[in-house]
């Protein structure tokens, strides 16, 4: 899996800067799949470190992360969906596990987020 993700229109897209879910996450994808995820608590915000790789040829778009550094999913991996709405936001839902089988197959949840690219 290469650290891209697909558009609507079938071409894989690498996600890029900072997008937000206007409810205290914030991802930020950095170059060859790193990110940092940051998680807001009140006034402070808690940042880890994570490398993520996504899959293409899904459909929809599959995208892994571990390498977590801090917070509360170092040491796990998470597998998830993501689905761009448009050319700036993307809905995203995971699940933690230890194998692919984990990995949620719908957005029909109440789990899914909706993302936005900050400027």
């Amino acid at each position: 899996m290469g650290a891209a993700a697909c558009g609507d229109r079938g071409e894989c897209r690498l996600p890029a800067g900072r997008y937000s879910n206007r409810e205290g996450q914030i991802l930020i994808f950095l170059s060859k799949g790193q990110a940092l995820w940051l998680t807001q608590f009140g006034s402070v915000y808690d940042t880890t470190t994570l490398r993520y790789r996504a899959d293409c040829s899904a459909a929809p778009t599959q995208i892994d992360m571990d390498g977590f550094q801090g917070a509360m999913y170092e040491g796990r991996q998470l597998y998830g969906l993501l689905d761009w709405s448009s050319d700036s936001s993307f809905r995203f839902i995971y699940e933690i596990g230890d194998s692919p089988s984990v990995r949620p197959t719908t957005f029909e949840s109440e789990l899914t987020q909706q993302f936005y690219q900050e400027e």
